[in-house]
Parts: C-alpha cells; sequence; structure tokens
C-alpha cells in the first residue's frame, strides 16, 4: 500500500505506450513460468471472508491446483459447459452460468469453512 501511495501520482505515465511496453518488456524477460514438473508439485491456497454491518462474518479457505493448471481446466469445464447448451445465452458471471460451487467440481479442489457441507471438508 505504501509502495502505491508513493508511485502513485506517476501512473498517468503509463498510459505512455513506448514506456508501457519497455516496462511489459523488462518484466516478460524477468519473468520464468513454471514447468510442467513444478505445476504438478505446486497447489494453490484461497482464503476469504465477508461481514456485514452487524459484524457477523464468515470466512473460509479452498485449496486447489497450481494457478495455471486449474485456469485450464476450469476453462475447458466453461467451455464444455457452455457447449452443452445447459447455460442460456446471455452475460453471466461465473458464479450464475456454472452455480456458486463450480471451483469444486474440478478435481483436487476442497473448500474449508463454515459454509462447507460435510461431504466439502477435509
Amino acid at each position: 500500500v505504501k509502495l502505491a501511495r508513493r508511485f502513485g501520482p506517476f501512473a498517468p505515465l503509463l498510459s505512455w505506450k513506448p514506456l508501457r511496453a519497455w516496462l511489459e518488456r523488462r518484466i516478460e524477460r524477468r519473468t520464468i513460468p513454471p514447468d510442467a514438473a513444478e505445476r504438478a508439485r505446486e497447489r494453490s491456497q484461497l482464503w476469504g471472508r465477508v461481514e456485514d454491518d452487524r459484524g457477523r462474518f464468515a470466512e473460509g479457505r479452498m485449496e486447489t491446483l497450481e494457478g495455471y493448471a486449474f485456469t485450464a481446466e476450469s476453462a475447458v469445464a466453461c467451455a464444455r459447459g457452455v457447449l452443452s447448451g445447459t447455460i442460456p445465452p446471455g452475460v453471466w458471471t461465473p458464479s450464475r452460468a456454472f452455480g456458486p460451487r463450480f471451483a469444486l467440481s474440478i478435481p483436487g479442489t476442497v473448500l474449508e469453512g463454515p459454509s462447507a457441507s460435510p461431504a466439502e471438508t477435509r
């Protein structure tokens, strides 16, 4: 947050295409994506919390495949759902189109938290 505040005034410079292109090239050269063996070993862990205006809250954790693998698996599952004709035409959020527990349909995904049914917890 401190870094964002410090560099916030310079954000308009990123609209200058030559500078943005130069920064993107530098990032791409320094970024090494994980190989297949690394992706197979890794897992993604997420945590979330919601709170209402009375201070009541619920929180939960989810663990799933490594990020690249989860993205690929979920994209294929979404495409299958759309191609099967079960999703009505229109514009949908993922949870509206595929249901609030769609992520749990991806093999290797587990949910921990107060909203989890007994079959979905560890």
